[in-house]
């Protein structure tokens, strides 16, 4: 009996240890998935105000460009065109592509054509938004070539108006953008 009693010595404590890091194995995966959650509403929070400021800049934008429209008021004339200080930037493309305007593409566009909206805006983000307006003129619904129906009549001007925002840091980015068409927008 005394043989099989010392054969056993250390058996018990083996199976703890063993007990013991399994339990712990659990636990720290139980934090884990905890602390991920966590982080994951975390970043749904910071992408939410982001989106909610990108929105807000680009309403300020559209609803200045709108309400100078609105009246019946033109565009000011000349190379620069602003609208209560947002600047309005030409159309560069044209025949036959009409592509879509992508100033806004371009970081360093932003700087020296885009609107910063002003300070305290909105509050408790990384950087205030902005906004960029871009003339897009293209061909309306009956189309633009070179035979019968070319020349500017077929020509409409719409604007796309792209706003940028940061959440409360800047690796929340958002972007929105929006055409805006003048008259019946066809």
């Amino acid at each position: 009996m005394k043989n099989l009693h010392n054969s056993q010595k250390g058996f018990v404590m083996l199976t703890a240890m063993v007990f013991l890091l399994v339990l712990t194995i659990l636990a720290l995966t139980a934090v884990r998935r905890a602390t991920q959650g966590e982080n994951i509403a975390k970043n749904m929070g910071e992408q939410n105000v982001a989106f909610q400021t990108a929105e807000t800049a680009l309403r300020y934008c559209q609803k200045d460009f709108e309400l100078t429209l609105a009246g019946g008021s033109a565009l000011p004339l000349g190379t620069v065109q602003t609208v209560h200080g947002i600047p309005i930037n030409l159309y560069q493309g044209g025949f036959p592509d009409f592509l879509l305007p992508d100033l806004w593409r371009t970081r360093s566009n932003w700087i020296t054509r885009g609107f910063k909206l002003p300070a305290n805006t909105v509050q408790y983000v990384s950087e205030q938004p902005e906004c960029i307006i871009e003339e897009w003129i293209k061909p309306n619904k009956d189309g633009y070539g070179l035979g019968s129906n070319a020349g500017s009549a077929n020509l409409k001007s719409s604007y796309v108006i792209t706003a940028r925002a940061q959440g409360v840091n800047s690796n929340s980015v958002v972007w929105l953008q929006v055409i805006w068409y003048l008259g019946s927008g066809s």
